[in-house]
Protein backbone atom coordinates (compact mmCIF):
# COMPACT_ATOMS: atom_id res chain seq x y z
CA UNK A 1 0.00 0.00 0.00
CA UNK A 2 2.82 2.45 0.82
CA UNK A 3 4.37 2.05 -2.62
CA UNK A 4 1.03 2.51 -4.33
CA UNK A 5 0.42 5.76 -2.46
CA UNK A 6 3.98 7.02 -2.96
CA UNK A 7 3.85 6.30 -6.69
CA UNK A 8 0.54 8.21 -6.84
CA UNK A 9 -0.95 5.02 -8.22
CA UNK A 10 -4.19 5.43 -6.31
CA UNK A 11 -7.54 6.74 -7.58
CA UNK A 12 -8.17 10.42 -6.84
CA UNK A 13 -10.89 11.00 -4.24
CA UNK A 14 -13.19 13.99 -4.55
CA UNK A 15 -15.12 15.11 -1.48
CA UNK A 16 -17.91 17.53 -2.39
CA UNK A 17 -18.75 20.68 -0.50
CA UNK A 18 -21.71 20.41 1.86
CA UNK A 19 -23.47 22.62 4.38
CA UNK A 20 -20.74 22.08 6.99
CA UNK A 21 -17.49 21.43 5.13
CA UNK A 22 -15.66 22.68 2.04
CA UNK A 23 -14.83 20.35 -0.82
CA UNK A 24 -11.37 18.85 -1.40
CA UNK A 25 -9.52 16.55 -3.82
CA UNK A 26 -7.32 13.86 -2.24
CA UNK A 27 -4.33 12.18 -3.88
CA UNK A 28 -2.13 9.32 -2.75
CA UNK A 29 0.11 11.49 -0.61
CA UNK A 30 -2.93 12.91 1.19
CA UNK A 31 -4.25 9.45 2.00
CA UNK A 32 -0.80 8.48 3.24
CA UNK A 33 -0.89 11.48 5.58
CA UNK A 34 -4.37 10.67 6.88
CA UNK A 35 -3.42 7.05 7.52
CA UNK A 36 -0.33 8.14 9.43
CA UNK A 37 -2.27 10.59 11.60
CA UNK A 38 -4.65 7.75 12.41
CA UNK A 39 -1.74 5.54 13.49
CA UNK A 40 -0.20 8.28 15.62
CA UNK A 41 -3.45 9.53 17.14
CA UNK A 42 -2.21 13.07 16.56
CA UNK A 43 0.76 14.58 14.79
CA UNK A 44 2.50 17.89 15.14
CA UNK A 45 2.86 20.19 12.14
CA UNK A 46 6.66 19.67 11.76
CA UNK A 47 6.18 15.91 11.38
CA UNK A 48 3.49 16.47 8.76
CA UNK A 49 5.79 18.83 6.88
CA UNK A 50 8.54 16.19 6.96
CA UNK A 51 6.14 13.60 5.57
CA UNK A 52 4.91 15.80 2.72
CA UNK A 53 8.42 16.94 1.80
CA UNK A 54 9.66 13.42 1.22
CA UNK A 55 6.67 12.02 -0.70
CA UNK A 56 7.28 11.52 -4.41
CA UNK A 57 10.94 12.33 -3.76
CA UNK A 58 10.43 16.08 -4.12
CA UNK A 59 10.29 18.94 -1.67
CA UNK A 60 7.10 20.78 -0.85
CA UNK A 61 7.06 24.48 -0.13
CA UNK A 62 6.37 25.09 3.57
CA UNK A 63 3.63 27.62 2.81
CA UNK A 64 1.97 25.15 0.44
CA UNK A 65 1.90 22.51 3.18
CA UNK A 66 0.50 24.96 5.75
CA UNK A 67 -2.26 25.97 3.33
CA UNK A 68 -2.95 22.33 2.57
CA UNK A 69 -3.42 21.62 6.28
CA UNK A 70 -5.91 24.51 6.51
CA UNK A 71 -7.92 22.90 3.72
CA UNK A 72 -7.89 19.59 5.58
CA UNK A 73 -9.37 21.33 8.62
CA UNK A 74 -11.92 23.29 6.58
CA UNK A 75 -13.03 20.14 4.77
CA UNK A 76 -13.62 18.25 8.05
CA UNK A 77 -10.81 15.74 7.53
CA UNK A 78 -8.65 17.01 10.39
CA UNK A 79 -9.14 18.70 13.72
CA UNK A 80 -6.46 21.15 14.91
CA UNK A 81 -5.40 21.68 18.51
CA UNK A 82 -3.34 24.71 19.49
CA UNK A 83 -0.69 24.81 22.20
CA UNK A 84 0.86 27.99 23.58
CA UNK A 85 4.39 27.78 24.95
CA UNK A 86 4.26 31.04 26.89
CA UNK A 87 5.69 29.47 30.06
CA UNK A 88 8.09 26.84 28.74
CA UNK A 89 11.62 28.19 28.85
CA UNK A 90 13.67 28.81 25.73
CA UNK A 91 10.71 28.17 23.39
CA UNK A 92 8.47 30.75 25.09
CA UNK A 93 6.14 32.59 22.75
CA UNK A 94 5.87 29.87 20.14
CA UNK A 95 2.65 28.15 19.14
CA UNK A 96 2.43 24.45 18.37
CA UNK A 97 -0.30 22.90 16.25
CA UNK A 98 -1.36 19.30 16.70
CA UNK A 99 -3.56 17.57 14.08
CA UNK A 100 -5.81 14.58 14.53
CA UNK A 101 -8.52 12.97 12.43
CA UNK A 102 -11.96 14.52 12.37
CA UNK A 103 -15.12 12.55 11.58
CA UNK A 104 -14.79 13.00 7.83
CA UNK A 105 -11.18 11.78 7.98
CA UNK A 106 -12.30 8.54 9.64
CA UNK A 107 -15.01 8.13 7.02
CA UNK A 108 -12.50 8.41 4.16
CA UNK A 109 -10.14 5.86 5.70
CA UNK A 110 -12.91 3.36 6.48
CA UNK A 111 -14.62 3.68 3.10
CA UNK A 112 -11.34 3.03 1.29
CA UNK A 113 -10.24 0.09 3.39
CA UNK A 114 -7.45 1.66 5.43
CA UNK A 115 -9.13 0.85 8.75
CA UNK A 116 -12.08 -1.30 9.74
CA UNK A 117 -15.28 0.55 10.61
CA UNK A 118 -15.60 -1.06 14.05
CA UNK A 119 -12.00 -0.15 14.90
CA UNK A 120 -12.55 3.41 13.72
CA UNK A 121 -15.67 3.68 15.88
CA UNK A 122 -13.72 2.63 18.99
CA UNK A 123 -10.86 5.02 18.29
CA UNK A 124 -13.24 7.90 17.61
CA UNK A 125 -14.95 7.28 20.95
CA UNK A 126 -11.61 7.32 22.78
CA UNK A 127 -10.43 10.49 21.01
CA UNK A 128 -13.44 12.72 21.65
CA UNK A 129 -11.64 14.57 24.44
CA UNK A 130 -9.67 17.49 23.03
CA UNK A 131 -6.46 17.18 24.97
CA UNK A 132 -2.85 17.67 24.03
CA UNK A 133 -0.49 14.68 23.97
CA UNK A 134 2.10 14.40 26.74
CA UNK A 135 5.71 15.34 26.09
CA UNK A 136 6.67 11.66 26.10
CA UNK A 137 3.90 10.83 23.61
CA UNK A 138 4.89 13.57 21.18
CA UNK A 139 8.58 12.65 21.42
CA UNK A 140 7.62 9.05 20.63
CA UNK A 141 5.47 10.17 17.71
CA UNK A 142 8.26 12.29 16.28
CA UNK A 143 10.77 9.45 16.53
CA UNK A 144 8.31 7.00 14.96
CA UNK A 145 7.68 9.38 12.07
CA UNK A 146 11.35 9.98 11.21
CA UNK A 147 11.90 6.22 11.40
CA UNK A 148 8.95 5.70 9.07
CA UNK A 149 10.43 8.24 6.63
CA UNK A 150 13.81 6.51 6.82
CA UNK A 151 12.13 3.25 5.80
CA UNK A 152 10.16 4.91 3.00
CA UNK A 153 13.40 6.33 1.59
CA UNK A 154 14.65 2.79 0.97
CA UNK A 155 12.92 1.01 -1.96
CA UNK A 156 13.76 -2.37 -0.43
CA UNK A 157 11.82 -1.69 2.74
CA UNK A 158 8.83 0.22 1.29
CA UNK A 159 6.73 -2.90 1.08
CA UNK A 160 6.11 -5.45 3.80
CA UNK A 161 6.61 -3.43 6.96
CA UNK A 162 4.06 -1.90 9.30
CA UNK A 163 4.19 0.31 12.34
CA UNK A 164 1.78 1.13 15.12
CA UNK A 165 1.53 2.50 18.62
CA UNK A 166 2.49 -0.18 21.11
CA UNK A 167 -0.88 -0.11 22.85
CA UNK A 168 -2.60 -1.11 19.59
CA UNK A 169 -0.30 -3.95 18.61
CA UNK A 170 -2.13 -7.31 18.36
CA UNK A 171 0.43 -9.10 20.57
CA UNK A 172 2.18 -6.42 22.61
CA UNK A 173 -0.88 -4.22 23.02
CA UNK A 174 -3.94 -4.52 25.20
CA UNK A 175 -6.35 -6.21 22.78
CA UNK A 176 -8.55 -8.74 24.54
CA UNK A 177 -9.22 -10.77 21.39
CA UNK A 178 -5.77 -11.82 20.28
CA UNK A 179 -3.82 -13.01 23.34
CA UNK A 180 -4.45 -14.71 26.67
CA UNK A 181 -5.06 -12.76 29.87
CA UNK A 182 -1.58 -13.78 31.03
CA UNK A 183 0.07 -12.03 28.09
CA UNK A 184 -2.36 -9.18 27.48
CA UNK A 185 -0.77 -5.88 28.49
CA UNK A 186 2.24 -7.68 29.98
CA UNK A 187 4.63 -5.17 28.43
CA UNK A 188 3.47 -2.35 26.18
CA UNK A 189 6.25 -0.57 24.26
CA UNK A 190 5.92 2.99 23.04
CA UNK A 191 5.98 1.99 19.37
CA UNK A 192 6.29 -1.13 17.23
CA UNK A 193 7.76 -1.67 13.76
CA UNK A 194 7.21 -5.05 12.17
CA UNK A 195 8.18 -6.95 9.03
CA UNK A 196 7.57 -10.62 8.31
CA UNK A 197 8.24 -12.45 11.62
CA UNK A 198 10.41 -9.71 13.12
CA UNK A 199 8.94 -7.35 15.74
CA UNK A 200 10.89 -4.26 16.83
CA UNK A 201 9.61 -2.66 20.04
CA UNK A 202 10.71 0.92 20.72
CA UNK A 203 11.10 2.17 24.28
CA UNK A 204 11.62 5.94 24.40
CA UNK A 205 13.85 6.64 27.38
CA UNK A 206 14.00 10.13 28.89
CA UNK A 207 16.34 9.11 31.69
CA UNK A 208 13.73 9.25 34.45
CA UNK A 209 13.26 5.50 34.99
CA UNK A 210 15.48 3.85 37.56
CA UNK A 211 17.33 0.58 37.19
CA UNK A 212 14.71 -1.56 38.91
CA UNK A 213 12.07 -0.33 36.45
CA UNK A 214 14.27 -1.31 33.50
CA UNK A 215 14.89 -4.71 35.07
CA UNK A 216 11.15 -5.24 35.39
CA UNK A 217 10.77 -4.45 31.70
CA UNK A 218 13.50 -6.94 30.87
CA UNK A 219 11.71 -9.71 32.79
CA UNK A 220 8.43 -8.94 31.05
CA UNK A 221 10.04 -8.82 27.62
CA UNK A 222 11.67 -12.16 28.39
CA UNK A 223 8.27 -13.66 29.11
CA UNK A 224 6.76 -12.01 26.04
CA UNK A 225 9.56 -13.47 23.92
CA UNK A 226 8.58 -16.95 25.11
CA UNK A 227 5.05 -16.38 23.85
CA UNK A 228 6.20 -14.86 20.53
CA UNK A 229 8.58 -17.78 20.02
CA UNK A 230 5.60 -20.13 20.20
CA UNK A 231 4.05 -18.35 17.19
CA UNK A 232 7.31 -18.10 15.24
CA UNK A 233 8.23 -14.46 15.84
CA UNK A 234 11.41 -12.80 17.04
CA UNK A 235 11.48 -9.74 19.28
CA UNK A 236 14.00 -6.90 19.18
CA UNK A 237 13.74 -4.20 21.85
CA UNK A 238 15.40 -0.83 21.25
CA UNK A 239 15.76 1.69 24.06
CA UNK A 240 15.89 5.08 22.32
CA UNK A 241 17.58 7.56 24.65
CA UNK A 242 16.23 11.08 24.06
CA UNK A 243 18.82 13.52 22.71
CA UNK A 244 19.00 16.93 21.10
CA UNK A 245 17.45 15.55 17.90
CA UNK A 246 14.08 15.58 19.68
CA UNK A 247 14.78 18.63 21.83
CA UNK A 248 11.82 20.41 20.31
CA UNK A 249 9.55 17.71 21.74
CA UNK A 250 11.08 17.69 25.19
CA UNK A 251 10.03 21.28 25.88
CA UNK A 252 11.65 22.86 28.90
CA UNK A 253 14.51 20.38 29.17
CA UNK A 254 17.67 21.32 27.30
CA UNK A 255 19.17 17.92 26.54
CA UNK A 256 22.21 19.49 24.89
CA UNK A 257 23.65 20.09 28.36
CA UNK A 258 23.39 16.42 29.32
CA UNK A 259 25.76 13.61 28.45
CA UNK A 260 23.43 11.06 26.90
CA UNK A 261 26.31 8.61 26.43
CA UNK A 262 26.37 7.98 30.18
CA UNK A 263 22.67 7.15 30.17
CA UNK A 264 23.16 4.78 27.24
CA UNK A 265 26.01 3.03 28.97
CA UNK A 266 24.14 2.74 32.27
CA UNK A 267 21.23 1.07 30.45
CA UNK A 268 23.56 -1.39 28.70
CA UNK A 269 25.05 -2.29 32.08
CA UNK A 270 21.64 -3.15 33.54
CA UNK A 271 20.89 -6.16 31.34
CA UNK A 272 21.74 -9.70 32.47
CA UNK A 273 24.19 -11.68 30.28
CA UNK A 274 22.88 -12.08 26.78
CA UNK A 275 23.69 -15.80 26.99
CA UNK A 276 20.64 -16.05 29.29
CA UNK A 277 18.24 -14.39 26.84
CA UNK A 278 15.77 -16.26 24.70
CA UNK A 279 17.17 -17.00 21.25
CA UNK A 280 14.44 -14.88 19.66
CA UNK A 281 15.10 -11.86 21.91
CA UNK A 282 17.64 -9.06 21.48
CA UNK A 283 18.19 -5.67 23.14
CA UNK A 284 19.68 -2.48 21.74
CA UNK A 285 20.34 0.94 23.30
CA UNK A 286 21.13 4.04 21.23
CA UNK A 287 20.49 7.76 20.98
CA UNK A 288 17.20 8.67 19.33
CA UNK A 289 18.93 10.15 16.28
CA UNK A 290 20.51 6.77 15.48
CA UNK A 291 17.37 4.68 15.97
CA UNK A 292 15.90 5.17 12.46
CA UNK A 293 18.97 3.75 10.72
CA UNK A 294 19.23 0.90 13.25
CA UNK A 295 15.56 -0.01 12.72
CA UNK A 296 16.02 0.08 8.94
CA UNK A 297 19.00 -2.23 9.14
CA UNK A 298 17.30 -4.67 11.50
CA UNK A 299 14.05 -4.83 9.52
CA UNK A 300 15.80 -5.37 6.19
CA UNK A 301 18.79 -7.48 7.22
CA UNK A 302 18.10 -8.76 10.71
CA UNK A 303 20.56 -8.87 13.61
CA UNK A 304 24.12 -10.10 13.11
CA UNK A 305 24.39 -13.83 13.80
CA UNK A 306 27.52 -15.70 14.84
CA UNK A 307 28.17 -16.90 11.30
CA UNK A 308 27.73 -13.33 10.03
CA UNK A 309 30.33 -12.06 12.51
CA UNK A 310 32.82 -14.66 11.33
CA UNK A 311 32.20 -13.84 7.67
CA UNK A 312 32.43 -10.05 8.24
CA UNK A 313 35.61 -10.39 10.27
CA UNK A 314 37.13 -12.52 7.51
CA UNK A 315 36.20 -9.84 4.98
CA UNK A 316 37.84 -7.18 7.12
CA UNK A 317 40.99 -9.30 7.48
CA UNK A 318 41.28 -9.87 3.73
CA UNK A 319 40.93 -6.14 3.02
CA UNK A 320 43.29 -5.20 5.83
CA UNK A 321 46.06 -7.30 4.30
CA UNK A 322 46.20 -4.81 1.41
CA UNK A 323 46.83 -1.90 3.79
CA UNK A 324 49.70 -3.33 5.83
CA UNK A 325 53.03 -1.52 5.50
CA UNK A 326 55.80 -3.41 3.73
CA UNK A 327 57.81 -4.31 6.85
CA UNK A 328 54.74 -5.66 8.70
CA UNK A 329 52.74 -8.87 8.43
CA UNK A 330 49.65 -10.40 10.05
CA UNK A 331 49.39 -14.01 11.12
CA UNK A 332 46.34 -15.81 12.57
CA UNK A 333 46.83 -17.34 16.03
CA UNK A 334 44.67 -19.64 18.16
CA UNK A 335 42.79 -17.88 20.99
CA UNK A 336 43.37 -20.76 23.41
CA UNK A 337 47.12 -20.27 23.16
CA UNK A 338 46.93 -16.68 24.41
CA UNK A 339 43.76 -16.01 26.41
CA UNK A 340 42.84 -17.32 29.86
CA UNK A 341 41.64 -20.95 29.64
CA UNK A 342 38.81 -20.46 32.18
CA UNK A 343 37.12 -17.68 30.18
CA UNK A 344 33.54 -17.90 28.93
CA UNK A 345 34.26 -18.95 25.35
CA UNK A 346 30.74 -18.00 24.27
CA UNK A 347 31.93 -14.38 24.48
CA UNK A 348 35.12 -14.90 22.47
CA UNK A 349 36.19 -12.62 19.68
CA UNK A 350 36.21 -13.87 16.11
CA UNK A 351 39.93 -13.74 15.41
CA UNK A 352 43.35 -13.36 17.05
CA UNK A 353 46.22 -11.95 15.02
CA UNK A 354 49.96 -11.61 15.52
CA UNK A 355 51.53 -8.43 14.20
CA UNK A 356 55.14 -8.91 13.13
CA UNK A 357 57.75 -6.43 11.95
CA UNK A 358 60.46 -8.01 9.83
CA UNK A 359 59.44 -11.38 11.26
CA UNK A 360 59.59 -10.30 14.94
CA UNK A 361 56.42 -10.32 17.06
CA UNK A 362 55.55 -6.79 18.21
CA UNK A 363 51.86 -7.01 19.21
CA UNK A 364 48.72 -9.15 19.22
CA UNK A 365 45.29 -8.05 18.09
CA UNK A 366 42.01 -9.58 19.23
CA UNK A 367 39.33 -8.96 16.56
CA UNK A 368 35.68 -8.72 17.55
CA UNK A 369 32.76 -7.81 15.28
CA UNK A 370 30.16 -5.48 16.79
CA UNK A 371 26.74 -4.00 16.02
CA UNK A 372 25.91 -0.41 16.87
CA UNK A 373 23.65 -0.21 19.91
CA UNK A 374 23.68 -3.96 20.53
CA UNK A 375 23.73 -4.88 24.22
CA UNK A 376 25.16 -8.31 23.41
CA UNK A 377 27.99 -6.64 21.45
CA UNK A 378 28.63 -4.36 24.41
CA UNK A 379 28.86 -7.33 26.76
CA UNK A 380 31.30 -9.09 24.43
CA UNK A 381 33.42 -5.92 24.24
CA UNK A 382 33.43 -5.58 28.01
CA UNK A 383 34.38 -9.22 28.54
CA UNK A 384 37.21 -9.13 26.00
CA UNK A 385 38.44 -5.84 27.42
CA UNK A 386 38.96 -7.65 30.73
CA UNK A 387 40.82 -10.47 28.96
CA UNK A 388 42.98 -7.95 27.13
CA UNK A 389 43.77 -6.15 30.37
CA UNK A 390 44.67 -9.41 32.15
CA UNK A 391 47.04 -10.34 29.34
CA UNK A 392 48.80 -6.96 29.41
CA UNK A 393 49.33 -7.12 33.18
CA UNK A 394 51.68 -10.08 32.76
CA UNK A 395 55.27 -8.71 32.71
CA UNK A 396 56.43 -11.14 30.01
CA UNK A 397 53.80 -9.75 27.61
CA UNK A 398 54.91 -6.13 27.76
CA UNK A 399 57.02 -6.39 24.62
CA UNK A 400 54.08 -7.69 22.57
CA UNK A 401 50.91 -6.12 24.05
CA UNK A 402 47.41 -7.24 23.17
CA UNK A 403 44.93 -4.80 21.62
CA UNK A 404 41.18 -5.27 21.22
CA UNK A 405 39.98 -4.24 17.76
CA UNK A 406 36.21 -3.83 17.48
CA UNK A 407 35.02 -4.00 13.88
CA UNK A 408 31.83 -2.38 12.53
CA UNK A 409 30.34 -2.56 9.06
CA UNK A 410 30.18 1.22 8.68
CA UNK A 411 32.37 4.04 9.93
CA UNK A 412 29.40 6.02 11.25
CA UNK A 413 28.38 3.09 13.43
CA UNK A 414 31.90 2.94 14.88
CA UNK A 415 31.80 6.68 15.56
CA UNK A 416 28.34 6.72 17.14
CA UNK A 417 28.33 3.55 19.24
CA UNK A 418 28.77 4.00 23.00
CA UNK A 419 31.07 1.82 25.11
CA UNK A 420 31.87 3.85 28.22
CA UNK A 421 33.63 1.22 30.35
CA UNK A 422 36.57 1.78 32.72
CA UNK A 423 38.70 -0.58 30.63
CA UNK A 424 39.14 1.33 27.40
CA UNK A 425 42.83 2.10 26.85
CA UNK A 426 43.62 -0.80 24.54
CA UNK A 427 40.41 -0.73 22.47
CA UNK A 428 40.37 0.41 18.85
CA UNK A 429 37.22 0.95 16.81
CA UNK A 430 37.53 0.06 13.16
CA UNK A 431 35.17 -0.51 10.24
CA UNK A 432 35.05 -2.43 7.00
CA UNK A 433 33.75 0.34 4.74
CA UNK A 434 36.81 2.59 5.15
CA UNK A 435 39.04 -0.14 3.75
CA UNK A 436 37.32 0.01 0.36
CA UNK A 437 39.91 2.30 -1.21
CA UNK A 438 40.51 1.80 -4.91
CA UNK A 439 43.17 4.44 -5.56
CA UNK A 440 45.96 6.28 -3.77
CA UNK A 441 48.48 5.28 -1.15
CA UNK A 442 46.67 2.62 0.88
CA UNK A 443 49.15 2.65 3.75
CA UNK A 444 48.49 6.33 4.49
CA UNK A 445 44.69 6.17 4.41
CA UNK A 446 43.87 3.62 7.12
CA UNK A 447 42.72 5.11 10.41
CA UNK A 448 40.77 3.93 13.41
CA UNK A 449 39.27 5.47 16.53
CA UNK A 450 40.83 4.91 19.93
CA UNK A 451 39.28 5.68 23.30
CA UNK A 452 40.97 8.65 24.95
CA UNK A 453 38.55 8.23 27.87
CA UNK A 454 35.50 6.03 28.47
CA UNK A 455 33.31 8.42 26.42
CA UNK A 456 35.78 10.19 24.15
CA UNK A 457 37.32 8.86 20.96
CA UNK A 458 40.26 10.14 18.98
CA UNK A 459 41.49 9.24 15.52
CA UNK A 460 44.73 7.26 15.35
CA UNK A 461 46.71 5.21 12.87
CA UNK A 462 47.15 1.52 13.62
CA UNK A 463 48.77 -1.60 12.20
CA UNK A 464 51.72 0.25 10.60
Amino acid sequence: MYKQLLDNDYPTIRLPKDEQWTGIVLKGEDLLLLSQIYIHGSMRAPSIHDLYQMTYGRERNSNWISNRLKKFVQSGLLDRLQESLSEKGQLAGLTYYHYRLNKRGYEVLTSHGFIEQEVARKVMTLSKRRRLPSLHTRATSYLANITFLELLSNPISVEGFSHIRGSRHPHLGVSEETVSDEIKGLIVPDWVFEKDNRIIAIEVDTGSQRGEKINQKYIRYLKMAEYLDSIGKELIVIFAVTDSSILDFAVGKDLRKENRDKRINSLKELFPPYTEWKENLLFYVATAKRVPSIVKHLLNNGPILSIDRIFSTGSWYDKMQKHIATDYSLQIEQLNEVLLPNRDKRLDGELLLQMKKKGVLVSRHLILFSEEGSVSSYQRMRNNAYLTNEYNLVPSNRDNPLYLNVIYSEQLSADEDVYGHELYENIYLRDISSLDISKGDLEKQVYSKKFASPYKKEEVKLFI
